[in-house]
């Protein structure tokens, strides 16, 4: 599942076809810029709907739209207001799927004691889950130590191609 769509992602899911079936969720509002993004034409897109009350983000229907054929891996945009997320990394272990997050980690997060707390529990708790969470970058990866165990981190930077000026 992914929020939305930028063109730097496009380049890692082409490339990652090449090697898997690929499905990617997009919330429908989101439509046309999915329509626009140049994606390979063998990538399956599903549209749910987003419900969003008191900060919290939940996917309508998005289980049921992704128990279709044989699914072994989901990859989740990670966030912790997203009940979807909770709901996707529970039946995880259910439905026999692995379950990788991939986010900025606590990046640029406030951190006080309150969001502390928060934060070591959640990171505790989807630990037990969770196969990897996929971080974008050092930074990302540096954020969450003392927050995931290394062994469950590992760092993918932005993207799959760099480009490198020949004349450096």
């Amino acid at each position: 599942f992914q929020p939305y769509l930028t063109h730097y992602r496009t380049a890692i899911f082409n490339k990652l076809n090449k090697y898997f079936y690929i499905k990617l969720a997009f919330n429908s509002s989101n439509k046309e810029s999915h329509i626009k993004a140049n994606l390979n034409k063998d990538i399956k897109i599903i549209y749910t709907k987003k419900k969003k009350f008191f900060g919290v983000v939940y996917q309508k229907n998005l289980i049921k739209k992704i128990q279709i054929r044989n699914i072994n891996s989901i990859i989740l945009a990670s966030d912790i207001k997203s009940l979807t997320q909770l709901k996707l990394i529970l039946y995880s272990k259910i439905s026999d799927y692995k379950i990788f997050l991939w986010g900025h980690g606590l990046f640029k997060k406030k951190i006080n004691i309150f969001n502390f707390i928060l934060y070591k529990f959640y990171f505790y708790l989807i630990s037990f889950f969770i196969t990897k969470y996929i971080c974008y970058n050092k930074i990302c990866f540096d954020s969450l130590i003392g927050f995931l165990p290394k062994k469950k981190m590992v760092i993918l930077n932005n993207t799959l191609e760099k480009k490198i000026d020949p004349s450096s």
